[in-house]
């Protein structure tokens, strides 16, 4: 009541959009009830009225922020209030003040998440330019660069023009910027990888763009900085897998960077973790395909006993049986040693297991036929 009685007070208007923030952070409930008693329409009305107050503009955006996270409802809601065109005026009219680019890069992921249709209004609304300007004049900054990452990985999931446009704006330059810049930053770590892994999905072209702007260094760098990390270890693995596929030359700067001891490394520490399965045993199978020389050099770091070891402790998981299915019949074709290794560790069985186990999945039926029918031929070398 506060916010729409004296709409035209700017403290007003700051202390109500800060206390609908600090009210809507972590609590689905509060946040229920804030939308109920009409807190989209004054957060709408304060970002219009004082646009050009940068302290209202950022706690406006962090109301947004945590309002829509968690719930497609309020997204939704969010969205036809205009605040997509609300948010990108505020990080144009604001582009020197951190705190409003972290703001507004925490609102757009939070409206994005989840929604092809959103993300589709937030790029149309100039959403790109501005999240990759918040990157470049605030690259000092950890806490822009995490958030400016994350609105990147979730803009471009699942979509190759949303990634083209990311591109055609410098989002891959930005990205390993950031993951450079701020090394140490676990959060700038994850996000970042996972940027780079949404943007290499299915792209040649963007694939080799992210390599010149130096993605195979920055990613491995992350995965060493930040082992003990599980986010870090899942997004950084799968990012290895996006940009292997398909190139014996990415395959081959990606290993000299340093990237089989790592997704090893990572599959060990984060056993239990299913993303890092998943995205290990796929970075295996990527890197290895096709040649001999890096098959070789993925089992001297230990992959063997990594694989059949996830294999093992993530049984009833169809993706992870699946691409470490895929990872063997990689690793054991053309070589009867690499072939007698998974043998003696008990992979012919175990494999024949997690066929039975996940009999009505197709993708896993195919993967373990093709790992057995390998397994079982010999090539007298």
């Amino acid at each position: 009541a506060a916010l729409e009685m004296h709409a035209v007070n700017s403290s007003v208007a700051l202390g109500g959009c800060a206390a609908i923030a600090s009210l809507a952070r972590g609590s689905d409930d509060r946040c229920e009830q804030l939308m109920r008693a009409g807190a989209v329409a004054r957060i709408e009305a304060a970002l219009e009225m004082h646009a050009g107050n940068a302290r209202v503009t950022e706690r406006g955006c962090a109301a947004i922020e945590h309002l829509a996270r968690g719930s497609d409802g309020r997204r939704e809601k969010l969205m036809r209030a205009g605040l997509a065109v609300r948010i990108v005026a505020a990080l144009e009219m604001h582009a020197g003040n951190a705190a409003v680019a972290k703001g507004g890069c925490g609102a757009i992921s939070s409206l994005a998440g989840g929604s092809d249709g959103r993300c589709e209004q937030l790029m149309r609304a100039g959403a790109t330019a501005r999240i990759v300007a918040a990157l470049e004049m605030h690259a000092g900054n950890a806490a822009v660069a995490e958030g400016g990452c994350e609105a990147i990985a979730i803009l471009a999931l699942g979509s190759d023009g949303r990634c083209q446009h990311l591109m055609r704006a410098g989002a891959a330059a930005r990205i390993v910027a950031a993951l450079e810049m701020h090394a140490g930053n676990a959060g700038v770590a994850d996000f970042g990888c996972a940027a780079i892994a949404s943007l290499a999905h299915d792209s040649d072209g963007r694939c080799e763009q992210l390599m010149r702007a130096g993605a195979a260094a920055r990613i491995v760098a992350a995965l060493e900085m930040h082992a003990g990390n599980a986010a870090v270890a899942g997004m950084g693995c799968a990012a290895i897998a996006n940009l292997a596929v398909g190139s014996d030359g990415r395959c081959e700067q990606l290993m000299r960077s340093g990237a089989a001891a790592r997704v090893v490394a990572a599959l060990e520490m984060h056993a239990e973790n299913v993303a890092v399965a998943r995205g290990g045993c796929a970075a295996i199978a990527y890197l290895g395909r096709g040649s001999d020389g890096r098959c070789e050099q993925l089992m001297r770091a230990g992959a063997a006993t990594r694989i059949v070891a996830t294999m093992v402790a993530h049984a009833g998981h169809a993706g992870v049986a699946d691409r470490g299915c895929k990872a063997i019949t990689v690793l054991v074709r053309e070589s009867d040693g690499r072939r007698d290794t998974f043998k003696a560790m008990g992979a012919e069985e175990l494999v024949g297991a997690l066929a039975q186990r996940h009999s009505g999945d197709a993708c896993v039926q195919e993967a373990a036929e093709a790992a057995l029918d390998t397994m079982r031929l010999r090539l007298g070398r």
